[in-house]
């Protein structure tokens, strides 16, 4: 990623390290098992990291001061009083916000976080088909997730209840999904 207020370039390595590289070269240090960066539209200065494991949570960091600005909690503990696992695969910040962001999971939920308000997520959607959520957009609060066996869901943001349409044609899993600005055109890539 390119940080033009700052003139840097931004890189991310899945042992945890955010690389900002510049007239000299720094290091932060995230969290093993990193998934996923991701730069806020909004403000270039931010990126969202996530990842595999509870010290990989949703983290925003802002690449000017060089500094975390948010770190996500977890959902509370389930009914066995047992620790939710947590790997954050992707995430997109909605709605060219940079306070709200949205996660999806290869543990098969999906959350909604407006890091104003509170740490835990606002929205939470638990799959019950046990899918593993790789890829995801979002376009005008309406989310687009891709699983690992090549089923598009689409999502409104506001509930995140039930998928409001799924879309077919993919048989691997899915690995990235852009959406234009208009909103009419969806693209996915899938490993088939």
């Amino acid at each position: 990623l390119y940080i033009s207020s700052y003139r840097s370039i931004v890189a991310a390595s899945d042992d945890g390290k955010l690389h900002i590289l510049n007239d000299s070269s720094t290091v932060i240090e995230t969290g093993d098992n990193l998934s996923r960066m991701r730069q806020c539209p909004k403000n270039r200065n931010l990126v969202a990291v996530g990842g595999k494991d509870r010290q990989n949570n949703l983290k925003v960091y802002d690449m000017e001061a060089q500094k975390q600005i948010f770190t996500s909690k977890n959902i509370p503990l389930d009914s066995l009083q047992l620790e939710v696992p947590v790997w954050d695969s992707d995430m997109a910040f909605v709605n060219d916000s940079e306070h709200c962001l949205a996660t999806c999971s290869r543990h098969g939920y999906i959350r909604f976080y407006d890091y104003r308000q509170q740490r835990r997520p606002i929205h939470n959607y638990s799959d019950t088909r046990d899918q593993a959520f790789n890829s995801m957009a979002t376009h005008e609060g309406i989310v687009y997730v891709g699983t690992n066996t090549g089923s598009l869901y689409v999502f409104d943001l506001k509930s995140l209840k039930v998928p409001l349409h799924t879309y077919k044609g993919a048989v691997g899993g899915i690995s990235s999904i852009s959406v234009d600005e208009t909103g009419k055109f969806l693209v996915a890539s899938s490993l088939d």
